[in-house]
């Protein structure tokens, strides 16, 4: 079985807790786990997650707004991940 998290981060949280020991456990059982990262942490993930969770980032940090054409093209880079993903 595949399965897909979207989720914001990988930052220390309940639920980032709850979602990893979650794909630690279907990651053992022999399913397919990829996590869907909006924000980018240059620490990575907080809490251990088995190397076999693949993990997407969509590339966004927050960046200030920088104009429509930046936005616009950041937009469209998290859609082509998503879709590869």
């Amino acid at each position: 079985m595949k399965i897909m998290v979207v989720i914001t981060s990988l930052q220390p949280g309940g639920t980032e807790r709850v979602i990893s020991l979650m794909a630690n456990y279907w990651v053992r059982t022999g399913w397919t786990v990829t996590f869907v990262i909006s924000f980018e942490t240059p620490e990575g993930a907080f809490f251990e997650l088995s190397p076999a969770v693949r993990q997407v980032c969509l590339g966004s940090n927050r960046r200030p707004y920088a104009g429509l054409w930046f936005a616009l093209r950041r937009h469209i880079q998290a859609i082509v991940r998503l879709r590869r993903a």
